[in-house]
């Protein structure tokens, strides 16, 4: 930090101990002593700041102007991020950012894991993507430029938005005029934002997440609830439940695939494991269609019988299905939801 961006503050949180005051026209330069630094801690202030040498002081420093730089190489570490991170709430077709809430687009919604909604997660976009002009087919944020660094060959543009801590930023080409806490739209492509769990694991997928419904057959039998997907029959406790037609819906972080002994034997970092079953019979038949890496957990695409489009699950990223294109799914009686078909 320059010594003109550190600020004499009486609540500031920083101590130092005045040693010289130099008057130099209309500046003072003022050095100080820091505890747990050997060198003097020079500060530069108006040439009216009252400043006395052998007195306490406390300062801040102006945040907008702080650097860092790696200590051992002295290469910058902060600058304009690679990919920025504002934490949102998404909530059947309303995502809230802050004090806005704003209705996202439909296509977007459809590669939406289930994760996404009603969950604390964070949006997250790279800010040479974002656009000061209207484009089409994006999320229109409303934000507050606060301060500017001139870059090389751009300008890194940091604006605030109302109810969100902290900052964000957005590339701005040089000899584009940025007027400071203006309130401006941004536009977010959809195609270029991230949706990530708190474990930064992705909720947006390349391909269609389809709902996981399908159709089956229930009865009761001897006090249990027989449902029935394709040519399987699934066996559960009762469940009250009146004989018939039902939706089906799968949760797609509850089901849980079954590896074969030879894949559980080959796996020498013992990461592959299977769960542990209440009702080992209670499984059914899939076939992979593709896969998506989402972070520390996949996505994979399956064909089950009674399902018009593909049902999808998340588990965790140390298999491909390439390997197994066929292969069973556990579903235990907290991976669904059942809804009658009048």
């Amino acid at each position: 930090i320059r010594p003109e961006h550190v600020k004499p503050n009486p609540k500031g949180e920083l101590d130092v101990f005045v040693d010289v005051v130099e008057h130099l026209g209309d500046e003072t330069i003022v050095y100080t002593k820091m505890e747990g630094r050997k060198d003097q801690f020079i500060i530069k202030t108006p040439f009216n700041s009252g400043l006395h040498a052998n007195e306490q002081l406390k300062v801040d420093f102006d945040m907008n102007h702080v650097y860092m730089f790696d200590a051992e190489t002295h290469k910058a570490i902060m600058g304009i991020p690679h990919e920025d991170e504002i934490p949102v709430r998404i909530n059947n077709n309303v995502i809230k950012v802050g004090n806005q809430e704003l209705v996202l687009d439909q296509d977007f919604l459809n590669h939406l894991l289930d994760g996404a909604f009603d969950n604390d997660v964070h949006l997250a976009i790279r800010p040479s993507y974002i656009s000061l002009e209207e484009i089409p087919n994006a999320l229109v944020l409303k934000a507050k430029f606060e301060f500017v660094e001139q870059k090389t060959d751009y300008q890194a543009v940091y604006f605030s938005l109302e109810g969100v801590d902290g900052y964000r930023a957005v590339k701005v080409k040089n000899g584009e005029k940025v007027t400071l806490g203006k309130e401006v739209n941004l536009y977010l492509p959809y195609e270029r934002i991230n949706v990530y769990d708190q474990e930064h694991n992705k909720l947006n997928s390349r391909e269609l997440v389809y709902p996981n419904k399908g159709e089956v057959e229930v009865n009761e039998r001897n006090g249990n609830t027989l449902i029935k997907i394709g040519k399987t029959t699934l066996t559960y406790p009762s469940m009250g439940l009146n004989p018939g037609k039902y939706r089906i819906t799968f949760k797609q972080d509850k089901l849980m695939p079954i590896f074969p002994s030879k894949m559980l034997r080959k796996d020498k970092e013992g990461k592959l494991v299977n769960p542990v079953m209440e009702n080992p019979g209670n499984v059914i038949p899939v076939s992979a269609y593709d896969e998506d890496v989402l972070g520390k957990k996949l996505l994979t695409y399956v064909q089950v019988a009674g399902f018009e489009k593909y049902a999808s699950f998340v588990m965790n990223n140390n298999f491909s299905v390439y390997k197994l294109p066929k292969f069973n799914l556990y579903v235990p009686q907290d991976a669904f939801t059942l809804k009658r078909i009048d």
